[in-house]
């Protein structure tokens, strides 16, 4: 079974676009979805409650605990983990489940929400560079807002870290234990708010210099992320 876990905290205007999008998969086989909330005050939680399978509220751990305690609490041998402002494409779990038959990993492309050519150019520019990286030259990399992976294989490895970026420093270690897959029709559409004070190229710049500084065993403070907003 695959259990697809959504960390979230204030997240009444995306979380039921999110949710919803996830109960509409063209997948066929069981598969529960499950919201670790870190301690909402609006109505995330009212919202939540009426398209997941499972809520746990959680308000005292950091982001990466979240998502470690949902993988610890989740009942299926695949987990599937997407951000609560995304919305997930219709064939993402099939998808996600036949590509990991050879892979103890999978990621896709993340794509804006709204028709921004400015932010569709860039993220098809990153999503086209990660590709080719991933799949041609082994580059570790995962996206928590977009990825697919062994529950069993998670927990061995102690699963996401307090590092910046914590799926990076993830993806790194996974990658130890086999093969990691871009895969491009698991596409996940995500809201850019996350750029509204910072620039996208700043951003992603950041990120490039992390994901290779993971990769010659250097770390950063978990602090530093951007990932984790109420906004």
């Amino acid at each position: 079974m695959i259990s697809v876990i959504i960390p979230a905290l204030n997240e009444e205007i995306y979380i039921a676009k999110c949710l919803k999008s996830l109960k509409k998969q063209s997948y066929s086989k069981p598969y529960e979805i499950i919201v670790m909330d870190n301690g909402s005050t609006d109505r995330t939680r009212e919202i939540a409650k009426k398209h997941c399978d499972r809520l746990f509220v959680e308000p005292d751990l950091e982001l990466y605990e979240l998502r470690n305690e949902g993988i610890k609490r989740a009942r299926g041998d695949i987990i599937a983990q997407t951000d609560a402002d995304c919305i997930v494409s219709k064939n993402w779990l099939k998808e996600a489940e036949k590509e990991l038959k050879d892979s103890v990993l999978v990621t896709g492309p993340l794509m804006p929400i709204d028709n921004s050519k400015y932010y569709n150019l860039l993220l098809w520019i990153f999503n086209s560079s990660l590709r080719i990286s991933m799949n041609m030259f082994q580059f570790s990399h995962a996206s928590a807002g977009n990825c697919a992976f062994y529950k069993d294989l998670a927990l061995s490895i102690g699963g996401f870290k307090d590092s910046f970026p914590s799926d990076g420093k993830f993806g790194v270690e996974m990658r130890k234990l086999g093969k990691l897959s871009f895969v491009p029709s698991m596409v996940v559409r995500t809201s850019m708010r996350r750029y509204k004070n910072q620039s996208f190229s700043k951003t992603l710049q950041e990120l490039v210099i992390s994901h290779l500084k993971l990769r010659w065993g250097e770390e950063q403070d978990f602090e530093r992320s951007f990932y984790w907003t109420e906004n």
